[in-house]
């Protein structure tokens, strides 16, 4: 009770703040991230693209949107707070992957950016090799396994890039190692398998 009565408190001072200081985009930021904690996704997204509309070339808000875009479509949680169909779903992951690649085209080097989307075509993969496992004829089951290598080589640049910027993160190293396993790259699996073996 006391956590909500705080969000609330700290979104009437943002409120008051964005009165003061309409340029000020941190502000729309720091809503944002307010609404996230309170489950109220759609005001944080429509909270981030009043912030790209004031700073359309900051990598961090394109990146910041696309994330919440993706969890609308995809978390279980912001389906059944929102009664999301599947075109609907489709078209947040669309608008996901735009705020992804423009963030990316403005910031090379923004490693959010670079991973969520590679993990975001790495789990689209994934997906297609469960449907393919789940395929009664042969022919399906190999159209689905060519998909998902599709996908997965489509995460591969991204998740490189991604270590590239941070090399030691687990989760690009666990992500790299099963794409670079599905298409038969030994060299660069056993490199990043040792890489692991130090983590752990």
């Amino acid at each position: 009770k006391s956590q909500l009565h705080d969000t609330s408190s700290a979104l009437e001072t943002l409120k008051k703040g964005r009165l003061i200081y309409p340029q000020a985009t941190n502000l729309l930021r720091e809503e944002a991230n307010l609404f996230i904690l309170t489950g109220r996704y759609k005001e944080s997204v429509s909270r981030l693209e009043e912030a790209i509309n004031k700073a359309p070339n900051d990598a961090n808000l394109h990146s910041s949107l696309a994330g919440i875009l993706e969890a609308l479509a995809t978390s279980n949680e912001g389906n059944e707070k929102n009664g999301l169909g599947k075109v609907e779903k489709e078209q947040l992951i669309l608008k996901a992957e735009t705020h992804y690649k423009t963030a990316i085209q403005l910031d090379p080097s923004i490693f959010e950016a670079n991973y969520n989307l590679g993990a975001m075509y790495f789990n689209q993969g994934a997906d297609l090799i469960t449907a393919a496992n789940n395929m009664k004829s042969d022919a399906d089951y190999q159209n689905s396994k060519k998909k998902a290598e599709d996908r997965f080589r489509t995460a591969l640049p991204y998740l490189e890039k991604a270590q590239q910027i941070t090399p030691v993160d687990e989760g690009v190293l666990t992500s790299l190692k099963q794409i670079y396993i599905r298409l038969g790259d030994t060299e660069k699996y056993n490199r990043v398998k040792a890489q692991l073996d130090v983590l752990k």
